[in-house]
């Protein structure tokens, strides 16, 4: 009796772990083939967005006071909503979308927020509660955005400079070769 209750604990185990492994696999994108062009133009896309994210900083710095930095900061995110990302990779250009658009709602809810509450302090259930929706919405959409630019072997560093990392980006096309032959 013992021996077939352990067998049956160390089968489902295993099944188990099993299960989850495929599960893990079947949300990754092992597909994408390793496209240079795309990384060039996804890479020359973001150092435009990093241009424009250098001017709203400095434009902020010289600002007098919250209001104007918010206004600015909106300013510059609408620009960069309009920039053409027609011949940008679809995944790409649904998570850049969705991360602007985020961004966009984070500044309209403190802009909001400042307008109707001079002392800056959320008082309320409700205003903690929206600014946790919108705080997760904004996390959410930036490391969806991170993921998407990784897989092209595109990220940031420490100080937000861009980095091309062709060696992330082979390894991905070498494990398509191993699992599709």
């Amino acid at each position: 009796m013992k021996t077939k209750t352990t067998l049956k604990i160390i089968s489902f185990a295993i099944a188990f772990a099993l299960a989850l492994a495929f599960v893990s696999l079947a949300n990754k994108n092992f597909f994408k083939k390793k496209n240079p062009q795309a990384q060039e133009k996804i890479y020359n896309f973001l150092q435009k967005d990093r241009e424009l994210d250098l001017e709203m900083y400095e434009k902020s710095k010289t600002a007098d006071n919250g209001d104007e930095v918010l206004a600015n900061w909106k300013y510059h995110k609408e620009l960069k909503f309009k920039l053409n990302t027609a011949d940008l990779p679809d995944d790409f250009r649904y998570a850049w979308e969705k991360r602007i658009s985020s961004d966009i709602n984070w500044i309209n809810f403190f802009s909001y927020f400042r307008m109707s509450n001079p002392e800056s302090v959320l008082k309320t259930d409700a205003q903690n509660e929206l600014f946790e929706k919108i705080d997760y919405e904004y996390g959410q959409a930036s490391r969806e955005f991170d993921s998407v630019i990784k897989s092209y072997g595109i990220e940031y560093n420490d100080d937000g400079k861009l980095i091309k990392n062709n060696r992330n980006f082979a390894k991905k096309d070498l494990f398509f070769v191993i699992f599709t032959s």
